[in-house]
């Protein structure tokens, strides 16, 4: 009986590998199904694309390293799409492998933001605060908003 049920439990996840497989095969453009034609497992199909499409050289890394760190809000601009902007390179940095400390976020976060709110840095210099992304974020927001009033 358990023989049975493992066979069947076995089925149904090449039955589903092979959808997965075949909904991978919709995504991508036709000039990328060479990548996977001969993919057989779901696993194998994501390997395959990850090895073409995924950048993991030590360039690739310097250059997000070099992006975050240099990030600059330029004066007018949305502070939510400057969030945006460097919560998206940590996250890359971190799926290449070099992941942002909670800390290195806030501060690159505090060093990024425009001129115009340089008197935050010295409100946080007078408080007791411990940096963490979501203190500054919502800090900052909550200027932006009074600023916008």
């Amino acid at each position: 009986m358990k023989q049975c049920v493992m066979h069947l439990d076995r089925a149904k996840f090449k039955r589903n590998s092979c959808k997965v497989v075949a909904i991978i095969c919709l995504a991508i453009e036709d000039s990328q199904i060479l990548l996977v034609r001969l993919a057989s497992k779901a696993r194998d199909a994501g390997s395959r694309l990850e090895g073409h499409f995924g950048k993991k050289s030590l360039a690739f890394k310097l250059f997000l390293c070099r992006s975050f760190l240099t990030a600059k809000m330029e004066e007018g601009n949305d502070i939510l799409e400057h969030f945006k902007k460097i919560k998206t390179l940590a996250e890359q940095l971190d799926t290449v492998g070099d992941p942002v400390s909670e800390n290195d976020l806030a501060v690159t976060l505090l060093v990024s933001i425009s001129e115009s709110n340089g008197f935050f840095i010295t409100e946080l210099n007078s408080r007791a605060y411990s940096l963490s992304w979501e203190l500054i974020t919502s800090r900052l927001l909550h200027e932006d908003l009074k600023r916008k009033e």
